[in-house]
């Protein structure tokens, strides 16, 4: 996609609701015409990709990352809480779709050649219809591990490790196949940091877990030069039109074999590879590590609510001082939610005027995280004393109060707790932005 543009944006396209029995039963799933979705924002800058920021529900505008939406870029499809849709719903949204299709397989050239079956991404764009979740989709690239070997290369125990790619290619014609051929020949030599699994970019859902990814970004913070490894040489090829043309009909075929080199220590103790920095863009994608959050709220009064006067016991008495009185004009329901963060989530919150936001940290000596409050991020954690530190400025004693301003909103924090480091976050009162005002926080704390 950096290399080729391989990638189409799709502007207002329309969403069909597609019943899926592996679904969660709180959501609707509604898949585009296409899938694989363009995840990488590198792209986005350098391309134009539309990385798709949200979805048009039934008149409503719902940016990515409210309202529970999950975006499944793999397939194609968002899904959505049962309360915001019906299966009759029109949704539309814009999106950037793969040329070509990414698949890890463990099948043989000849179960994918001969005996597989594939949708077309470009057809279902041409029948107006969803596609199939798990369906696989072409034109696409299905990498397999073919093997691999060590060889020693230096004193010490260094080894090079030696693993066989190979690659069998979909496309749509032999122009497009031709295209990726060129590319992935001027690869050879090309180096690549070894990331480790903990910044993969989509959970459970096929949803970006942290908002944003931006593969230059995170190739840059991790690799060194004892943590990468190279294509030592790749090979294309294609296969006979022929044979091509009986196997599959309107599709172009080849393969891509590839072998990586890795100098490493097999024989030291695993080292999970550590980022240089933090990310420089977006929602910042932070492994978060024994935090938890307590948000205490009030929300907005119930939209549609209807009070009924209530009559007396005796409804022949109707004087006016003997009426039960109504309900309290302006309740608020104060609500405390308490989240506990998994590794590889990140927190987003949406905090109203009179909100209170509690943040507790491990309590281990030396530890950071960041809240970010639209867009300007404070560094908060823990001094090698045990101290509270927020932004540089560390507090004497627990219950200590200080005001900062952030963003053009005014806050009071406070030190609350110690062992657990607990930190209160609140708007002041009388703070900028009035009390109509959110504002978005995002909670994380980096990997070790």
């Amino acid at each position: 996609m950096y290399k080729g543009a391989a990638f189409q944006n799709k502007d207002d396209a329309n969403f069909y609701y597609m019943p899926d029995d592996r679904l969660d039963p709180n959501y609707l799933a509604f898949s585009s015409a296409h899938k694989q979705w363009v995840t990488d924002d590198h792209i986005k800058r350098e391309h134009g990709a539309n990385i798709i920021e949200g979805v048009t529900i039934d008149g409503f505008y719902v940016r990515r990352g409210a309202q529970s939406v999950q975006y499944d870029f793999d397939n194609g499809r968002i899904l959505v809480p049962k309360r915001l849709a019906t299966t009759d719903s029109k949704i539309f949204g814009s999106y950037a779709v793969k040329d070509f299709n990414m698949y890890i397989t463990d099948q043989t050239e000849e179960e994918l050649l001969l005996e597989s079956q594939f949708n077309n991404n470009s057809r279902f764009d041409q029948l107006e219809k969803g596609i199939a979740p798990y369906d696989q989709v072409v034109p696409a690239i299905f990498a397999s591990y073919e093997g691999s070997k060590n060889v020693p290369f230096a004193f010490g125990g260094q080894d090079t490790t030696i693993s066989s790619i190979r690659c069998v290619v979909f496309a749509e014609d032999s122009y497009q196949l031709d295209g990726l051929f060129s590319i992935i020949n001027d690869l050879k030599y090309s180096n690549f940091a070894n990331v480790g699994f903990n910044e993969h970019p989509l959970n459970e859902f096929g949803n970006l877990k942290n908002g944003n990814y931006d593969y230059q970004d995170l190739s840059e913070r991790y690799f060194n030069y004892s943590n990468f490894a190279y294509l030592n040489d790749i090979r294309v090829s294609k296969l006979n039109d022929r044979v091509a043309k009986k196997a599959h009909p309107g599709l172009y075929m080849g393969f891509i074999d590839a072998e990586i080199y890795a100098h490493r220590f097999p024989r030291q103790p695993l080292v999970e590879p550590v980022a240089s920095r933090a990310p420089k863009v977006g929602y910042l994608p932070l492994e978060p590590y024994q935090l938890s959050l307590e948000i205490t709220q009030k929300p907005i009064p119930p939209y549609n609510l209807e009070l009924d006067k209530r009559l007396p016991y005796n409804p022949y008495d109707l004087e006016l001082d003997k009426l039960l009185p109504y309900a309290p004009y302006d309740l608020f329901v104060t609500s405390t939610e308490h989240i506990r963060l998994a590794a590889g989530n990140v927190a987003n919150i949406t905090m109203l005027a009179g909100t209170e936001l509690i943040i507790k940290l491990d309590g281990s000596e030396g530890q950071i995280a960041f809240v970010d409050i639209l867009g300007e991020t404070i560094q908060v954690g823990n001094s090698a004393a045990g101290k509270l530190v927020w932004d540089g400025f560390t507090f004497s004693a627990i219950g200590q109060t200080i005001q900062r301003k952030i963003s053009g909103v005014t806050f009071d924090i406070t030190w609350e707790g110690k062992g657990s480091q607990v930190i209160r976050l609140e708007r002041a009162t009388g703070a900028a932005g009035g009390a109509a005002e959110s504002l978005d926080v995002v909670i994380y704390v980096p990997c070790n």
